[in-house]
């Protein structure tokens, strides 16, 4: 309902929501609860935060969980939730060893 998506790109996570969907065009307040290795963050969500229907994350671990939450009402609280398995960084090729100037 929400339209979660992220996609890794280099040393980030581009996290992703729909800003036209209906409980966020409702809801009160918004959330973002970012669970990444043993640290976790909520950011407020502002209007304008909400509208943009994106943010860019540096994560600290492989493994990081994110929880979009909508409060309609109190107690009235529609979320969505993913969890990325992030790929190693592609590191460089390893180089040859020196030619051993002895020989």
């Amino acid at each position: 309902a929400l339209g979660l998506s992220a996609l890794q790109f280099g040393e980030t996570i581009h996290f992703r929501w729909n800003p036209a969907a209906p409980a966020l065009q409702a809801c009160r307040a918004a959330s973002l609860v970012i669970r990444d290795g043993d640290n976790t963050k909520i950011i407020e969500l502002r209007k304008e935060d909400i509208a943009r229907g994106a943010l860019i994350y540096r994560n600290a671990s492989p493994d990081v969980h994110f929880r979009l939450e909508a409060v309609l009402s109190p107690g009235n609280v529609l979320s969505e939730s993913l969890q990325v398995r992030l790929m190693p960084g592609a590191s460089p090729p390893a180089e040859p060893p020196a030619p051993d100037p002895l020989q």
